[in-house]
């Protein structure tokens, strides 16, 4: 069942709002559990090299038209990157750098200019996110693939934890770790910590720390709390996912972006 309500009129208005121009031919629904569709209407058809939509490049969200830029493009964000061996730019670094961006505008949504956007997206608990982190969100810090079976179950399902040994043997196996042989999660989690969460504290100087009993039950790694909402690196490890799975280069100049519609 599809009806055109919730998200998909959410993403709609944005849209109209902000130029972002889709062909007539295509149709935003949302399914009966809410989760934005983009289908082909009945008898109509592209031809190759067609354009479905127009997207004004000042609509994307990159590191560059984010509020945190500043920040995220400072001289010692660069420095603390750099000793890490994590290019600003490029790759896992640049990845790394948007998915603050992101996680910025997630966690304000009502005031973020990507609002109707962002509802768009899948929630943490809507979707599996991205295989590089189906071992840590499942077994926590340290845990491998091997461990799974002997693990509680955690935020997925046994599916997930079942393909996340598929991957033992395979080609994607070996983007689980960076060129040091240090897997990719360690990465997250110490970005978080060096970079991320030190800007946070810096953008948003009332923030204080959970502590324990106060409810957090999502990251061993603690959730600080501020006007904008409680930030957490299980919650910056869902916007590195999005990242992931969405974004794409847009150009020279704003690089690494997540491009509404056209990431869809």
């Amino acid at each position: 069942m599809l009806r055109g309500t919730s998200k998909s009129q959410s993403l709609l208005a944005w849209c109209s709002a902000n130029g972002v121009a889709i062909d007539p031919r295509l149709h935003v629904l949302s399914d009966a559990a809410g989760r934005v569709c983009v289908l082909l209407r009945r008898s109509c058809s592209f031809s190759t090299g067609e354009s479905v939509s127009e997207i004004p490049k000042h609509a994307v969200l990159s590191v560059r038209s984010s509020p945190l830029s500043m920040f995220l493009k400072s001289e010692e964000t660069t420095r603390v990157m750099r000793l890490k061996d994590w290019n600003p730019g490029f790759g896992h670094g640049a990845q790394l750098l948007l998915a603050t961006a992101l996680y910025a505008e997630l966690l304000q949504p009502s005031s973020s200019r990507w609002a109707g956007y962002l509802t768009s997206l899948p929630q943490a608990d809507e979707w599996d996110g991205t295989a590089l982190l189906w071992c840590e969100r499942e077994g926590g810090q340290n845990s491998s693939a091997d461990d799974l079976p002997h693990l509680e179950q955690g935020c997925f399902s046994g599916d997930v934890s079942v393909a996340a040994r598929w991957l033992q043997g395979t080609e994607a196996e070996k983007y689980l770790a960076d060129e040091r042989g240090r897997h990719l999660t360690d990465n997250i989690r110490d970005f978080y910590h060096d970079v991320a969460r030190p800007l946070f504290s810096r953008r948003w100087p009332d923030l204080r720390q959970l502590q324990a009993g106060d409810g957090d039950t999502r990251s061993v790694e603690g959730t600080w709390t501020g006007p904008n909402g409680a930030w957490s690196l299980d919650g910056f490890r869902h916007a590195y996912a999005l990242v992931c799975a969405r974004a794409f280069v847009v150009d020279a100049f704003r690089g690494l972006a997540m491009v509404p519609v056209a990431d869809a």
